[in-house]
């Protein structure tokens, strides 16, 4: 998810989060994945502080600056 600057901190990032969780237990998902970049420091405290754990998934290349994040629904 990226928002403007001027949209941030507004709630707005929240908002898009949970009605795209809500969605995807609707259609029977069970967990999500998603990748931020690792010197986000702004989006790694969303992610987490929204219930998102850090992963390792297989096959990444380890100089690949992306921070990758799950959580089961």
């Amino acid at each position: 998810m990226n928002l403007l600057p001027r949209l941030q901190g507004q709630g707005m990032g929240t908002r898009l989060l949970d009605r795209w969780l809500t969605n995807a237990q609707e259609a029977g998902v069970e967990a999500v994945h998603l990748g931020a970049n690792a010197n986000n420091h702004g989006a790694l405290r969303f992610w987490g502080s929204r219930g998102f754990s850090r992963i390792e998934p297989p096959l990444v290349d380890p100089s690949d600056p992306t921070a990758w994040f799950g959580q089961k629904l």
